[in-house]
C-alpha cells in the first residue's frame, strides 16, 4: 500500500505539471479566446465522462478487488465482463448526446462556434470513458505502474506531443481538440495491452465461467456516480455557466486563474494519498484520539507547504498570470479570490479522507450536492454583473461550504477536528505577512517589484516557521514524510 501510493503521488505531480505546460501551450501560441474556447469544450467532455461512468471506475475496484483478495475468480470474472458491458452502453449514450446535442446547436449564431468545436472531441467521452474503467480493473488487478504510465503519462504527454506538432504545422484550435482526442485513444489502448495479460487466464478454453452480480456493484457505483459528477462540477461549473453569459476570451482569462489557484492541489492531493492508509488502519482500531492528533499535525503541514503557493499567487498575480500571456493578467483580481476560497479548502482537506474511509462516505455526496446547488445559483447571480470576478466568488464560496460541512460531520461523528491552534498560527502569519507586502506595494506595482515583494514574503514566512519550532509528533510526520519523497523520487 506504501509503495502504491508513493507511485500515485508522482504521477499525480507529474500529470499536474503536464497539465499546466499543455494549457501554457494553448494559451500562449493561440490567444486567450482559442484558449476559453479549449477550456469550455474540455469541461463539457469531462462532465459527461464522470456522468458516463456511473461509477463503474470505482465500483470495479471495490468488489473486483475483494474477490480477487478471496480467490473469487468467477465473480471476478464476472465483475469485470458485467462492468465492460455496462460502461460501453453508458459510454456510447453518452457520446451520442453530446455529438446530437452539438450537431443540433451548429446553427446557433450564439454558440456554433463553441458547438462544431465540441463535435470533434465528441469522441473523447466514448474512449476516455473506457479507459476510465480499464483503469478500475487495473486498480483491481494492483497494476499502479500502468495506470501511471498510461492514465497520467502518456495520455498528458501524447497530448502535449500531438498539439506541439500540430501547431507547428500551422493548424488552429481543432487541431488541438483532436489531439485531445487521439490521446485517449492512445492510453486506451495501452491500457488494454497492459491489462489482457494480467486476465488473460480466465478466458478462453482453460477459463472459468463469470458469475455477473449486478446489484453488489450498482450498489457502490451509482452513488459513487454522484460524488464523482458533484467534485467535477464543484470545480468546473463555473466555467460552464461563464461560456454561457460572457465571450470564449473571459472563459480563457478565468481558466488562467482557476489553473494558478488549483496549483497548490498538487500537495493537498498528496497528503490525502499518504494519509487514507492511516486513516483507515486507526477507524478499523477506532482510535480517534490517535487520529485528530495526526489530523492537525498534518494539517499544519500541508498549510506550512501551500502556503507560500498562495502567498506568491496573491502578491504576484501579475506576474505568474503574465507566464501564460500579457492579455490574462485582467484575471489577477479573481486569481486573488480563488486563494482565499483554496485557504478555507486547505486548512479543512484532510477531513475529506476520514469521511470517505468511513461508514459516512454517503453524506459526501450529499455536502457536493449541496455546494453545487449553491455553487450554480451564485454563478448565475453573479457573473452577469461581476463576470470573472463573480465567477471566482461562486467557486470560492461553495468550495469553502462543502470542505466546511465536512468538517463539522467529521467532528460530530469521530471528534476529529484536522484544524489546530498552531495551525491557525500558521494562517495567521501567512495572511497578516500578505497583507503588509501588499500594502507596501500599493497600487499597480510594476512586476520587479511584485517578484521582490514575494521573495521578502516568502523569506519571511520561513523565518517565522523556523522559529516556531517543532514538536515531537511534528518529527515523527516529518519522518514519514521524508520516508514517502524518498521513495517516489526513486520511483520516479
Amino acid at each position: 500500500m506504501a509503495a502504491g501510493s508513493g507511485t500515485m503521488v508522482s504521477g499525480l505531480v507529474a500529470a499536474q505539471g503536464l497539465r499546466f505546460v499543455l494549457q501554457l501551450i494553448v494559451a500562449r501560441m493561440l490567444g486567450d479566446a482559442a484558449f476559453g474556447l479549449f477550456a469550455t469544450v474540455t469541461t463539457v467532455i469531462l462532465v459527461a465522462m464522470a456522468f458516463a461512468t456511473v461509477g463503474l471506475n470505482n465500483g470495479i475496484i471495490a468488489i473486483a478487488t475483494r474477490h480477487r483478495t478471496n480467490k473469487d475468480w468467477p465473480r471476478f470474472k464476472g465483475t469485470l465482463t458485467l462492468s465492460f458491458k455496462l460502461v460501453f452502453l453508458t459510454a456510447t449514450l453518452a457520446f451520442a448526446a453530446v455529438f446530437c446535442g452539438a450537431w443540433w446547436t451548429t446553427s446557433s449564431p450564439f454558440y456554433g462556434q463553441t458547438a462544431s468545436a465540441l463535435l470533434i472531441a465528441s469522441p473523447t467521452v466514448l474512449v476516455g470513458t473506457l479507459s476510465l474503467v480499464v483503469v478500475g480493473a487495473l486498480w483491481a488487478v494492483r497494476d499502479l505502474r500502468s495506470v501511471v504510465i498510461g492514465e497520467q503519462f502518456l495520455q498528458q504527454g501524447a497530448l502535449i506531443g500531438l498539439t506541439v506538432l500540430f501547431l507547428a504545422l500551422g493548424w488552429g484550435i481543432e487541431s488541438v481538440l483532436l489531439a485531445f482526442c487521439l490521446s485517449y485513444v492512445l492510453s486506451l489502448v495501452f491500457l488494454i495491452q497492459r491489462l489482457v495479460p494480467q486476465i488473460r487466464h480466465l478466458f478462453g478454453a482453460r477459463g472459468v465461467a463469470g458469475v455477473e452480480e449486478p446489484k453488489p456493484l450498482l450498489a457502490i457505483a451509482l452513488p459513487q456516480t454522484v460524488s464523482d459528477v458533484t467534485a467535477r462540477l464543484i470545480l468546473q461549473l463555473d466555467v460552464l455557466v461563464l461560456a454561457y453569459f460572457a465571450s470564449q476570451a473571459d472563459v480563457g482569462h478565468y481558466r488562467a486563474a482557476t489553473s494558478f489557484a488549483l496549483m497548490g492541489h498538487i500537495i493537498v492531493s498528496a497528503f490525502i494519498v499518504i494519509y487514507k492508509p492511516v486513516v483507515s488502519e486507526l477507524l478499523t482500531r477506532k482510535d480517534h484520539k490517535r487520529l485528530n492528533e495526526l489530523s492537525k499535525v498534518m494539517t499544519r503541514w500541508l498549510l506550512i507547504l501551500a502556503a507560500p503557493v498562495s502567498m506568491t499567487l496573491v502578491i504576484a498575480p501579475q506576474l505568474i498570470l503574465s507566464i501564460m500571456g500579457k492579455d490574462f493578467t485582467v484575471s489577477a483580481s479573481a486569481l486573488q479570490i480563488l486563494i482565499l476560497g483554496q485557504l478555507v479548502h486547505y486548512c479543512f482537506a484532510l477531513s475529506l479522507p476520514v469521511l470517505m474511509m468511513s461508514d459516512h462516505a454517503w453524506r459526501n455526496m450529499i455536502y457536493g450536492v449541496v455546494s453545487v446547488g449553491l455553487n450554480l445559483a451564485l454563478n448565475v447571480a453573479l457573473i452577469p454583473d461581476w463576470g470573472i470576478e463573480g465567477a471566482a466568488i461562486a467557486s470560492a464560496i461553495s468550495l469553502s461550504t462543502w470542505a466546511t460541512l465536512r468538517t463539522i460531520d467529521v467532528y460530530r461523528s469521530f471528534g476529529v477536528l484536522p484544524i489546530s491552534r498552531r495551525a491557525v498560527e500558521v494562517i495567521a502569519f501567512s495572511i497578516l505577512l500578505t497583507l503588509f507586502v501588499l500594502w507596501c506595494l500599493g497600487d499597480a506595482p510594476s512586476l520587479f517589484a511584485q517578484t521582490a515583494a514575494a521573495a521578502a514574503a516568502l523569506a519571511g514566512f520561513a523565518l517565522i516557521i523556523g522559529l516556531m519550532g517543532l514538536t515531537p509528533l511534528d518529527r515523527e510526520v516529518m519522518e514519514h514524510l521524508t520516508q514517502k519523497v524518498r521513495g517516489i523520487l526513486g520511483r520516479a
